[in-house]
């Protein structure tokens, strides 16, 4: 099942750090005071506060076995123009599921370029350095494999991008959520929904990220997909958190990944900057093949 959990972390956690629906028109700007007119109105004004620091949770189960991994990030939204957006991310990744990756460091800088810092590149490639650096516009395909990440999608609102699409939205109540108080509200995320709300220009990297899921588990259906939301009392998103559920028959042989997403330092500076050269080995250096006629 690693290769499916690892799968899973990229197409999911860079889901969540999609491009954020640019401002438009839309059934929850309507209702302002719906539940759902109100997380749209938190995702917007958590975007226009133009940073946050993210704190990743991650739960993966399968038929023997339960895990549990963090990450986290700090995030430029770039003012919703995904070529400016930036962040910094940290994952960690425990020997008990199964891959070699370990720890891993992603830096996106503005324009994009995926900078990659991980002992499983050392070890797979043979790099030099303990970064490498993917430049998207160099390596076909690579926009394919990296998702959301690779189209300048560092914007972790993005999760938002799916607000535009949540059902049956309720609330719940009043909660704490990492000390702070906040309203909970229960949907769920229907992928028709959301491509026919979201701006066109979104459209495209949704249904690609969907997509890669899709592939990742076999097909497994991910137009219906319980979340749960939290805004604060300054009306900034608080926490976002989905539980995708892998049908037994997929690939990896079932099981679940949950992630909880809370964020922090809102409109706090975020200085995010490339790794120095001299520890940066570019992707074509260790497979030219790879690149761009």
């Amino acid at each position: 099942m690693s290769r499916l959990i690892t799968g899973l972390v990229f197409g999911l956690v860079l889901t969540a750090c999609a491009d954020s629906p640019a401002s438009s028109p839309s059934a929850g700007a309507e209702h302002p005071t719906s539940p759902a007119g109100i997380l749209i109105a938190a995702a917007e004004k958590t975007e226009s506060a133009g940073s946050a620091h993210l704190a990743f949770q991650f739960s993966v189960q399968s038929a023997d076995t339960a895990q549990s991994f963090t990450g986290d990030a700090d995030v430029n939204f770039g003012n919703g123009d995904p070529a400016t957006a930036e962040a910094h991310m940290r994952f960690a990744f425990p020997k008990s599921l199964g891959t070699n990756m370990g720890s891993m460091e992603m830096t996106l800088d503005a324009g994009p370029v995926v900078y990659m810092r991980s002992p499983i590149f050392t070890e797979m490639l043979g790099a030099p350095t303990p970064w490498i650096k993917i430049d998207p516009a160099t390596v076909p395909g690579m926009a394919d494999q990296l998702g959301a990440l690779t189209g300048g999608q560092a914007d972790p609102t993005g999760s938002l991008t799916m607000l535009y699409g949540l059902i049956d939205v309720e609330e719940v109540g009043s909660e704490q959520v990492d000390g702070a108080p906040a309203t909970h509200y229960r949907a769920t995320f229907d992928l028709t929904t959301a491509l026919e709300q979201i701006p066109a220009a979104n459209r495209e990297a949704l249904q690609q990220a969907i997509d890669g899921i899709q592939q990742q588990t076999g097909g497994t259906d991910v137009t219906a997909m319980p979340i749960d939301v939290w805004v604060d009392g300054d009306g900034y998103l608080k926490q976002f958190r989905y539980l995708f559920e892998i049908p037994t028959g997929a690939v990896g042989g079932g099981g679940s990944f949950g992630m909880t997403m809370t964020l922090s330092h809102v409109g706090d500076p975020v200085d995010i900057q490339p790794p120095p050269a001299d520890q940066v080995t570019d992707i074509l250096d260790l497979a030219p093949s790879m690149a761009t006629a």
